[in-house]
């Protein structure tokens, strides 16, 4: 009477949901009655191309007849859509793993060109006095400083295109508002 919570229904056509034991019964119980059109949907346990093989033979036999059959193994449509996340999210997860790298590049690039730059500069503050220690600690400083300086700048942009996608999403489907807060802390 109902589909399965995770099957959406079909408007206008009756749906069978079958087991693949009851795939040959059906199709006996079909030419007997002479239904003018039916949707079959099987989950498929096993023998999975055997029994779309089967499904289109039977969706075949009674298109020529003039009915309207509509064959579906939802175990290979789940199957094939499986497939295609995975692909997916493999792209996705490799363009980001792509763009973390060249990030990465980009910022030792920089840290060892400013510091190449500065080596005047070091060499003078040694030359005056300063120890290894006050050193790294005015190197660890200045680097804390740009830091936060970057965060002052980068979280409110980031917050901010947050919301303009969230408002572009938000009119085709409702869901509430949350900051990434995994992802802005680290």
């Amino acid at each position: 009477d109902q589909a399965p919570f995770h099957i959406p229904a079909s408007e206008g056509m009756a749906t069978l949901y079958l087991r693949q034991s009851d795939v040959d019964a059906l199709q006996r119980q079909l030419e007997l009655n002479g239904s003018p059109g039916i949707l079959i949907r099987t989950t498929g346990e096993s023998g999975n191309a055997a029994l779309t093989q089967r499904l289109e033979q039977i969706e075949e036999a009674f298109t020529l007849q003039g009915k309207d059959v509509y064959a579906e193994n939802l175990l290979a449509y789940k199957q094939e859509i499986d497939r295609m996340l995975t692909v997916v999210g493999i792209f996705c997860y490799g363009f980001v793993i792509l763009m973390m790298l060249i990030s990465i590049t980009s910022v030792l690039n920089t840290i060892t060109t400013n510091m190449q730059l500065r080596k005047r500069e070091f060499a003078m503050l040694q030359s005056m006095g300063m120890s290894p220690k006050s050193f790294r600690k005015m190197i660890l400083f200045e680097s804390l400083f740009y830091g936060c300086k970057a965060l002052m700048y980068a979280l409110p942009v980031s917050v901010g295109l947050l919301w303009l996608l969230y408002r572009a999403i938000s009119q085709s489907m409702w869901f509430p508002f949350t900051l990434p807060w995994g992802s802005i802390g680290i």
